[in-house]
């Protein structure tokens, strides 16, 4: 039993460290890809806070996500993890 807890550990370690990244690196590049496509209307004074608060609504959102899937894969990690330190002893 305690060679799977283990590599469950290392499995919800790896998500903990990996997805959350990736969410925001892919929110990122969007985020640019958004101010790219918004360029013509970047000069108009009046569009840029809409702009801004769209680009700010959806790095909350996806900050949430990843703060939410890293929190559970954290708690994941270390339940496994006692488990299979609990039953090495």
């Amino acid at each position: 039993m305690n060679r799977k807890a283990f590599v469950l550990a290392g499995i919800f370690l790896a998500v903990a460290l990996i997805v959350p990244t990736y969410l925001l690196i892919m929110q990122n590049d969007a985020d640019l890809d958004n101010l790219l496509r918004q360029g013509p209307n970047l000069n108009d004074e009046t569009q840029i806070p809409s702009i801004v608060a769209d680009i700010d609504a959806q790095s909350q959102f996806v900050s949430g996500i990843a703060i939410s899937i890293e929190v559970i894969a954290v708690i994941l990690f270390v339940i496994c993890l006692w488990f299979g330190l609990k039953s090495s002893l």
